[in-house]
């Protein structure tokens, strides 16, 4: 049973009425923190850092509200992967979009991702996109279980009432409250068909374990299990803007490195929209391997990937 399973069986519905009860009340705009809500995109170059990696047949673990990240190892031949993250809509969320993908052609995809749309559909008040149409909901429902499944029904219920009045909920006020504004001009599977379809085709196989997990970056260490060849924390770095803060991530990547990285494994550290800002020895790291920052081009410039790279177990033994 995964974290999102649990909080139902709980008895805990607080994130399905947190999405409807802003507008029942008729609190349109919320006190919202940057957690609380998933990025349709990513607007990393992921096609670009990941084709660098060998994760066929590999565990990973990363983070990723978009859920783009855990995608894009997929697509890199990843078999046992983990998604953890401290949004708690992040499964749902994902679960929504790998339904989509594993259901729908290229072109209705490509209409229901597109960025500009969904930004056009805020700001016009319209759903034009059908992300949410319950009869998109309708051709995928069936590959969503559990507390997701409930979730979603919920939703989809109250979206598809034919009750109308000043506060009924719609489409666009659940993605308003569910969703953050995204990035345009980002490249992805949903753009390139041969990406997409091939994604279809690994979603449509199934041979790959997918877990859920919600903690914050400090709790990290304590939630993951084992060890795994790939640990991706993205920008979370970005997010920790007291001393404090960072020194909970610094600790946690400490711990990740130490006790939950393979040999050879690789962890990155943090990516950022610049050639090099970040020096990995800064952090007060320990740590016995290399650091590489892959340098690649971006819509703003440049983007940088931090790793750590763990030695192998026959680089430690030619040490002893």
């Amino acid at each position: 049973m995964g974290d999102f399973d649990k909080l139902y069986a709980e008895g805990d519905d607080v994130l399905t009425d947190g999405i409807l009860g802003m507008k029942r009340s008729g609190v349109y705009e919320a006190v919202n923190y940057s957690a609380s809500k998933c990025y349709t995109h990513t607007n990393e170059k992921l096609d670009q850092y990941f084709a660098t990696l060998n994760l066929k047949g590999k565990r990973i673990a990363t983070v990723g509200s978009s859920g783009d990240q855990m995608i894009y190892a997929l697509l890199a031949g990843a078999t046992d992967l983990t998604l953890i993250d401290v949004n708690p809509l992040t499964e749902p969320f994902v679960e929504y979009k790998l339904a989509i993908c594993k259901n729908l052609d290229f072109d209705t995809a490509n209409q229901i991702f597109d960025p500009a749309k969904i930004i056009e559909a805020r700001q016009a008040g319209e759903n034009p996109i059908e992300m949410l149409d319950p009869k998109v909901y309708r051709k995928i429902s069936h590959d969503l279980h559990g507390a997701v499944r409930q979730f979603w029904d919920t939703i989809m219920l109250e979206i598809s009432s034919e009750e109308k009045s000043d506060t009924t909920v719609t489409a666009i006020d659940v993605m308003h409250n569910m969703l953050h504004a995204t990035s345009l001009g980002v490249e992805g599977y949903y753009r390139n068909k041969d990406e997409y379809e091939r994604l279809q085709k690994v979603l449509r196989a199934g041979d790959y374990k997918l877990t859920y997990k919600i903690a914050d970056i400090g709790d990290f260490p304590r939630r993951l299990d084992g060890r795994y060849d790939y640990i991706g924390l993205s920008n979370v770095y970005n997010y920790m803007s007291s001393l404090s803060s960072k020194r909970t991530f610094n600790s946690a990547v400490q711990k990740l490195y130490d006790k939950h990285l393979n040999p050879s494994g690789i962890i990155q550290v943090h990516y950022e929209f610049a050639k090099s800002g970040m020096n990995m020895r800064d952090l007060g790291i320990k740590f016995d391997g290399k650091t590489i920052d892959l340098v690649s081009p971006d819509e703003k410039g440049v983007a940088t990937s931090h790793y750590l790279v763990k030695p192998s177990v026959e680089a430690n033994n030619s040490t002893r």
